[in-house]
């Protein structure tokens, strides 16, 4: 059979995300993203990234809050006759809901869950700034305490459980997966306007590196994790975002590696306490 024939003519192709090293596109219609580099001498990077996502997929997945996103396979355009089909897990639902089936068909849309940060600045004529673009949303504590006062709040994670997650995952991870957690994305996807259908994800990154699991190791852990801190709330043991990021990410170490688990929590507590003495 021709391959055109099971393609729908009102399908297209969206480009959903774009950085400087790959964008990421869908086809309209169907549940796949492909990513491919701008540069073809940058396809083995992304060669990689494949390969550490399948090994993340099974390893730090199965039953984790933030789901990541299944790998299918690598294909070079530069050698059309090789294609490296992934060997992971069927698709996992992890503990999150089920998305509702969808109404209608619309364009994705992506938050990025910013909780290290305050984006709600002032304007210049003191009111918050309205910034809002569908394709890429940034969301502050404040903003998406506000999207469910303003929305159905069972439709919703409770912020807590979110924190929680990161901390689980990045757990996951630093322990199982053996990789710094540089670059890694921790995103809120769905389609626009059909706000029930909200999924969390996971978005994993070529610069991510492997460490060795010892406390000698510790820095490069944490270096990663303040490469990242516009994802995770601030390392203060006394507020209440951070003191769920700090259970969820023991509860994914094992007993035995547990000491290794307290030791990058000091480490990214001393360090957020020298970032705030400077300021």
């Amino acid at each position: 059979m021709n391959t055109t024939d099971a393609v729908n003519p009102s399908w297209n192709v969206v480009t959903i995300g774009r950085g400087s090293f790959a964008n990421v596109s869908i086809l309209t219609g169907r549940p796949v993203a492909f990513k491919q580099v701008l540069f073809p001498e940058r396809t083995l990077e992304l060669k990689a990234e494949f390969k550490s996502i399948c090994k993340l997929y099974d390893l730090c997945g199965s039953d984790s809050f933030f789901a990541i996103p299944r790998p299918f396979a690598f294909f070079d355009p530069l050698l059309p006759n090789t294609c490296i089909s992934s060997t992971v897990s069927p698709l996992w639902q992890g503990r999150r809901r089920a998305a509702r089936p969808l109404e209608e068909a619309t364009l994705p849309t992506l938050c990025r869950f910013y909780f290290g940060r305050i984006l709600d600045v002032p304007t210049t004529d003191g009111r918050p700034t309205r910034f809002f673009n569908s394709a890429n949303f940034p969301l502050d504590a404040a903003r998406y305490l506000r999207l469910v006062a303003t929305g159905n709040a069972e439709d919703y994670d409770k912020i807590e459980d979110i924190v929680y997650g990161m901390g689980e995952m990045l757990g996951r991870v630093h322990w199982f997966g053996g990789y710094d957690g540089r670059d890694i994305e921790f995103v809120m996807g769905g389609v626009l306007l059909l706000l029930q259908t909200w999924m969390l994800f996971i978005l994993i990154r070529v610069k991510m590196r492997k460490w060795s699991k010892a406390r000698a190791d510790i820095q490069k852990l944490v270096d990663a994790f303040y490469s990242n801190d516009p994802y995770y709330p601030r390392a203060r043991p006394d507020e209440c975002l951070y003191s769920q990021f700090r259970l969820g990410y023991l509860a994914a170490y094992p007993e035995e590696a547990i000491e290794i688990a307290y030791a990058f929590l000091q480490a990214i507590e001393a360090e957020q306490a020298i970032r705030d003495s400077r300021r």
